[in-house]
Parts: C-alpha cells; sequence; structure tokens
C-alpha cells in the first residue's frame, strides 16, 4: 500500500487479504482505509463489491511496482493498460477483447480496424 503526500509515493504498509472471498477482501481493504485499487487482473465479484463500497479500482493494469506507482503520480497510467483491455470487464468478469480491431504499437490507444 502507497500513499501520495505532496505528489511524492509513500509506503503505507502491507495488507494481508483474509481470504478469496470478496466480502472479506472488501471488508480488509476498507478497513485499512484504502480508497483506489490499481491492479493487473481481478474477478468480477470483487471488483464489483470494491466499487459498490466507495473504492475506485483500475484493472488491467501491466508493469513493475515502480513503474506503475511513478505512472499514477504523473497521470499516466493509461500508458499501462493490458494490450487489448478496455479497462472494463465484460459479462464474464474477464477483460472485454476489442474485437477486429489491434493496437497500434506506436500510438497505443489508438486503434485501427484491419
Amino acid at each position: 500500500m502507497f500513499q501520495l503526500i505532496d505528489n511524492k509515493i509513500c509506503p503505507a504498509g502491507l495488507l494481508s487479504l483474509p481470504s478469496k472471498d470478496p466480502k472479506d477482501r472488501t471488508s480488509a481493504t476498507l478497513t485499512c482505509g484504502a480508497t483506489f485499487l490499481i491492479c493487473g487482473a481481478i474477478c468480477g465479484c470483487t471488483r464489483n463489491a470494491l466499487e459498490h463500497a466507495g473504492i475506485k479500482v483500475i484493472p488491467w493494469v501491466r508493469g513493475t511496482v515502480d513503474e506503475i506507482l511513478e505512472a499514477y503520480r504523473l497521470n499516466l497510467l493509461e500508458n499501462f493498460i493490458m494490450p487489448g483491455c478496455s479497462g472494463r470487464l465484460g459479462k464474464n468478469g474477464r477483460c472485454r477483447q476489442r474485437q477486429g480491431k489491434e493496437i497500434n504499437p506506436k500510438h497505443r490507444f489508438k486503434e485501427k480496424i484491419k
């Protein structure tokens, strides 16, 4: 866990999640005071529970902890969204793929139709 203080990233401790149950995870996250979660993959139930409890969730992010923290500080997280992911969940709780389109490697977030 980290805090942003005076535009600097500061460690704020560790959180050990009690189980895989979304309610337990949400409760533990709320108890520690977290208001924002940046993660790679997340199941739809857990994401919904966290968002319903008021925690902003940014899923499908890839990179090292240091890269992600710096991108967050600079408001550049969109550069670390996993390729093919829109940041939203599909009906099955997985990353929703952009069907029939590919990511332009030069401009990661500009789409080209095949």
